[in-house]
């Protein structure tokens, strides 16, 4: 879930932005949509197997795991430099 201060651009070009204005940098299109789902989820909650079929549903399980996997660290290492680690949490069910 966004927390306050936060901003995030899902109509027009796709953005992340710190309180004071910072652009936090998502690289890749499967990053964005896997952010864009989580904010518009109940609670900003989703299970990892319903990400995992919404953005890799023609993969095999073990494949869509690791490219979920993938995806995630990459947000986590994005957020991170920009201090703001504290808006993804991920458990081993759920994100």
């Amino acid at each position: 879930m966004i927390t306050a201060g936060y901003r995030l651009d899902l109509i027009g070009p796709f953005g992340l932005f710190t309180p004071d204005g910072g652009w936090i940098e998502i690289k890749s299109r499967k990053a964005a949509a896997l952010i864009a789902l989580l904010a518009l989820a109940p609670n900003g909650v989703r299970t990892r197997v319903w990400l995992q079929l919404q953005l890799w549903g023609t993969r095999d399980t073990a494949q869509a795991q690791s490219s979920l996997r993938r995806e995630l660290a990459n947000i986590a290492a994005a957020l991170r430099a920009r201090g703001a680690e504290h808006l993804l949490r991920r458990e081993s069910q759920r994100v």
